[in-house]
């Protein structure tokens, strides 16, 4: 059986009131990784820390790796470079404001699912990068676009990813589901963002799309 770790990033604003809510939703998150998961080693790309906030969420299971801001591309490739360097095999994704329903006996039926392959990519309930999971051996070939940064409105680098990985391994595709195991975000509606509101949300989806289409048409089967 191949060894999993989950990876999340980050980012603490300083606005106390938004860095507490956020604070707490990451909190929560653990939390319910812990218990649906038993207690799978967890890395955590924390953006803006402040060491005794580490230290209230801190577990022998949880790992921080401390950085001022790097924003989204920059922190999911080093959550990558991070995960390319350990020992595990497998990368189970998450955001930092998702929240899960389940409990041990979904965590044990994600797990055994995930096991079925050794190489690939694994696309949860048809989400993005909510209960995402990837191979050490994919994920060294590919990299999130450095070009493509949604706190500039320039697309969301988790849509044109998930959908690079489709076009260019469908072999490697793999899709799952399990019964009770849930997740959920209110992403752009959230009011607490430390981005989402100062961008055009319709612009970024017609500039997704096309890149979307443009992945589609370099790497179709002829």
């Amino acid at each position: 059986m191949g060894k999993a770790v989950i990876g999340i990033i980050s980012y603490l604003p300083d606005d106390e009131k938004i860095r507490k809510h956020r604070f707490t939703k990451l909190a929560n998150l653990l939390y319910q990784c812990n218990y649906i998961f038993n207690n799978l080693p967890i890395m955590i790309i924390s953006q803006n820390w402040k060491e005794e906030e580490f230290k209230k969420i801190s577990k022998p299971n949880i790992k921080g790796f401390f950085y001022d801001k790097l924003g989204i591309v920059g922190a999911r490739n080093k959550l990558r470079e991070h995960f390319l360097n350990s020992e595990y095999n497998y990368l189970i994704m998450l955001d930092d404001d998702v929240s899960l329903t389940g409990g041990p006996i979904q965590g044990i039926e994600y797990l055994r699912q995930l096991n079925l392959y050794k190489d690939g990519f694994w696309e949860f309930n048809l989400t993005l990068l909510k209960l995402f999971a990837i191979s050490k051996s994919l994920f060294e070939k590919e990299s999130f676009d450095e070009n493509i940064n949604p706190e500039n409105g320039e697309g969301f680098e988790d849509r044109i990813f998930v959908s690079k990985l489709r076009a260019k391994y469908p072999n490697l595709k793999h899709q799952f589901n399990v019964n009770g195991l849930k997740q959920s975000s209110i992403s752009t509606k959230d009011s607490d963002s430390t981005w989402y509101k100062n961008q055009d949300i319709k612009k970024m989806r017609e500039k997704t799309l096309k890149m979307i289409d443009e992945l589609n048409t370099k790497f179709i089967d002829i």
